[in-house]
Formats: C-alpha cells, structure tokens, sequence
C-alpha cells in the first residue's frame, strides 16, 4: 500500500501515531502563507479575489521521498537548515563525547582571549541534558520515524561512524571524511569571536556559525 494504517485512539494516552511526511508538507503552507500576505495577496486572513486551493506535490512519483524530489522553493527552504541541524544532533551523539575538555573550545586556556562557557559544567547540566540533548534525540526520532513511514522522507543516509560523518545526503554526493574534526576545528577557530552573554546563546551562535562553515565548504546545503 501507499500508506501505513495506523490504530485510532480518540483522545486517549495510546495516540501516538509515527511522524509522517504529509506533516511536514502541511507545516510548509505556512511560509506559503506568510509569503501570500508579504505579496498583499491577503487581508484581514482572506485572500484577495476569493478562496484559493493548493496542492503540495513533488517532483517524482515516489514512496521514497528525497530533497531533490520537492518543488524548488521547498528544496531551497528545507535542505539547508534540516542538513545544518542533522549534522549537529549527530555530531552531539558522536563527536562530542572525544572533543570535551580536549577541543579548544570546551576549554580555557591563557592563551584564550575571551572565556568559552561552554565547558564540562555546561554538558553535564541538567539544562543542557533536559533541552537541548532532549530536543536533539526528539528530532532524531522525528527524521527516523519519517523514514519509516509510507511515504518515507529519507533525506539523510544513515551516519555509523565519524569517519563518514560528512556522507550526509541520500543525494549521490559523498564523502567519508570525518567532518566533525572539522567541525571541532571551526568552533575552536571562531570561539573568541562568539560573545559569551550566556552559554545557550554562546553554543547555538557558534554551532549556527560553524555547521553552516563545513557544510558549505563541501557543498553539502545545496542539492
């Protein structure tokens, strides 16, 4: 079948259906939206000349739906910032239990010229654990249950080791090198220029910066 057939539990605590890609593909109306009133094609919530319809539809008939397999404008929107936030909830799981208290920037030193927060104390407390290692495990079980379903959104391969870190795309593109020794390189290189107001906002302006600095040295936010 095209589709997975799921139980219904109407308001009870067993609804819990898997992600879907159909989903996202609703979430997406949204920008669609918000570009219709940018373009003054809305008022006051009702489009201009009378009730439109739209329809979300790829590229290719497929049940195994990629970045190259959406509309443009959805591939242009999607794929840089879910590759830029794939790359660091894997990176989170597998590169930085070897780069803390070892990497520059987990650590200070007299030869820093600004302080990094973002030490042992920060990822080993209960705010790093329970928002932003939760978070990054909810998303990754998101991208996972979406690629199990019917149809699956299987945007990303399969990373098992740092060594192929940066073979990230199901798109034909890759690579085996270990891009989160780049990345650990790029925190460390741009660190003392990230200005430590709080550790939440030093780590996400460095990540935001860093991932967005590898993976587009590698082509990787483009497909």
């Amino acid at each position: 079948g095209a589709a997975n057939v799921y139980e219904n539990h109407e308001g009870q605590r067993e609804q819990r259906n898997k992600a879907h890609f159909l989903e996202l593909a609703g979430a997406l109306s949204i920008f669609d939206f918000c570009n219709e009133i940018e373009n003054h094609n809305v008022e006051n919530g009702r489009a201009v000349g009378g009730s439109q319809v739209k329809e979300f539809g790829i590229v290719r008939d497929t049940n195994r739906v990629t970045f190259k397999d959406l509309d443009p404008s959805n591939t242009n929107l999607l794929t840089p910032n879910l590759t830029r936030f794939r790359f660091f909830s894997e990176y989170l799981i597998r590169g930085l239990p070897r780069a803390k208290n070892v990497a520059r920037w987990t650590k200070n030193s007299r030869l820093s010229r600004k302080k990094t927060l973002l030490d042992k104390a920060f990822f080993e407390s209960a705010d790093y654990e329970n928002f932003i290692a939760a978070f990054t495990n909810y998303f990754d079980e998101w991208i996972h249950e979406m690629d199990s379903n019917k149809p699956s959104f299987s945007p990303f391969k399969k990373i098992v080791s740092t060594g192929n870190s940066l073979d990230i795309l199901n798109t034909g593109k890759y690579d085996s090198k270990d891009g989160f020794k780049y990345l650990d390189i790029e925190n460390s290189n741009i660190i003392d220029s990230i200005q430590p107001v709080n550790s939440f906002t030093q780590f996400f302006k460095l990540f935001g910066n860093s991932t967005k600095n590898v993976l587009g040295k590698y082509n990787l936010l483009k497909v």
